[in-house]
């Protein structure tokens, strides 16, 4: 069933941070001798981008600590969430053992061989294997790999899941369909890439129900790419198309955004006033086309509001 707009926009971040698993933080032994350490451990993941599965179809890269601790964007987001979704984000940090919105950093992909989650942070590893071990149904297994590695594999309602947690590196990850997706874990690259400077990085092949994209251009995109992040006046947000894309790319996009501009989410968040199709920068690319909308903050205050439920202003 396709989500109407607000629908859709609201369940989208908590949706997507909510299979993020959060790591355990654990201090380290007495030193040891160093080459043993060197075979008995493995390297800790400092990067998720270098963890995504080569065949995945959709990512999304978040910074959520980042996001909820910024004085404006956390206040916002903060009021998107109404009571019964706080309660709700409360329970589950005391079922699992985390809150989700203190995770530094946490990937979430879909592929064609399951969902595989990443989550970077400093929490209780212990408490986290704990919980989720006491909600797995049998036929499960539980032990420890190399460097202190916690891996655990077993049915969690009807669905098989498999969880990998290093806590002395505050990494863990989470897999549902192929479970060795969370091996991944224990094998990071050896040349792991940064993660994008971007608080908010989704990547997909998949277009969503009522995306701004003309289905006329989308049909020729090999990836949608959006990248979100504050700046001093509100959220910035770019949209990348890669493909071989239509000469009348940039007019077709120009109209998307005068509809949105007179949607009613776009009226609600007062886009008549601050959006200005013609003005919006459309820069083509060897490999496709690329457009930057800033959004003010009085932009992003009205968005929560109607991500609450009430879009009044």
């Amino acid at each position: 069933m396709r989500r109407p707009p607000r629908e859709h926009l609201r369940a989208l971040l908590p949706g997507a941070l909510a299979l993020a698993l959060a790591p355990g933080c654990a201090t380290q032994g007495a030193a040891r001798d160093t080459n043993t350490a060197a075979a008995a451990e493995p390297a800790c993941v400092t990067s998720l981008a270098g963890l995504l599965p080569r065949d995945a179809t959709s990512f999304v890269l978040v910074r959520p600590r980042a996001l909820f601790e910024h004085p404006r964007l956390g206040r916002a987001l903060a009021r998107a969430f109404d009571d019964a979704t706080e309660e709700a984000l409360l329970e589950r940090a005391r079922r699992v053992g985390y809150d989700l919105r203190t995770l530094d950093r946490a990937l979430l992909a879909w592929g064609p061989r399951g969902t595989v989650a990443v989550a970077l942070g400093a929490f209780d590893g212990r408490r986290i294997t704990d919980l989720l071990w006491e909600r797995l149904l049998t036929p499960r297994a539980r032990g420890a790999e190399r460097g202190g590695v916690e891996r655990m594999e077993g049915t969690l309602v009807d669905t098989v899941v498999a969880v990998a947690v290093h806590a002395s590196c505050g990494v863990a990850a989470w897999a549902e369909g192929d479970t060795r997706l969370v091996d991944r874990v224990l094998l990071p690259p050896e040349s792991p890439r940064e993660d994008p400077s971007a608080w908010v990085l989704w990547r997909t092949r998949e277009l969503p129900p009522r995306a701004p994209v003309p289905r006329a251009v989308f049909d020729h995109v090999r990836w949608v790419t959006v990248r979100a992040s504050p700046t001093n006046d509100g959220v910035r947000v770019s949209l990348h198309l890669d493909g071989a894309l239509p000469e009348d790319t940039p007019a077709r996009l120009r109209a998307t955004l005068r509809a949105v501009q007179g949607s009613p989410l776009g009226e609600s968040v007062g886009a008549p006033e601050w959006l200005h199709p013609d003005a919006v920068p459309i820069t083509p690319e060897p490999h496709g086309v690329a457009l930057t909308v800033d959004l003010p903050w009085r932009a992003v205050d009205a968005l929560a509001e109607a991500l609450r439920g009430d879009a009044s202003l």
